[in-house]
């Protein structure tokens, strides 16, 4: 997964049943945030992309 050096500060509107999802993932994968969550996500649809080009 790609480390991110300089992190921004963002907002987001989940639905409930996404924000209970997103809980479920973090305590699973033992991270420390939801924010941790959406980055882990996000990283891997990075690699994905790398990967196929």
């Amino acid at each position: 997964m790609h480390h991110i050096k300089n992190k921004k500060a963002i907002t987001i509107h989940l639905s409930d049943e996404l924000a209970t999802m997103i809980d479920l993932k973090r305590k699973e994968w033992g991270l420390r945030s939801r924010g941790d969550v959406l980055e882990h996500l996000l990283g891997w649809m990075v690699e994905t992309t790398e990967a196929d080009e």
